[in-house]
């Protein structure tokens, strides 16, 4: 063993300690980012939720448009004021 040198004295624990808190940072990094893609995901407007399920099948073309068009009726209401001003 005396071609084998030693992981550099006493560095080599704070190198090892040092690629353990590399590592941990990017897992952190992946969970964090997952995450948020996720949460960003299900927020899909309404709309995008409604062509979903007509497309799948799961409401029919009556009520489609019944709820299309409550949904157009509420996001023109949305940037009106009581007093009937427009919103800022």
């Amino acid at each position: 063993m005396k071609g084998m040198t030693p992981m550099m004295g006493p560095m080599g624990p704070m190198m090892v300690l040092g690629l353990l808190v590399l590592f941990a940072l990017v897992v952190a990094a992946v969970y964090v980012g997952v995450r948020f893609s996720r949460s960003a995901g299900s927020g899909d407007s309404a709309r995008a939720m409604l062509d979903r399920r007509f497309a799948l099948g799961e409401i029919d073309a009556e009520d489609y448009y019944e709820r299309e068009s409550a949904l157009r009726s509420t996001t023109a209401g949305a940037g009106k004021r009581r007093d009937g001003l427009a919103g800022s």
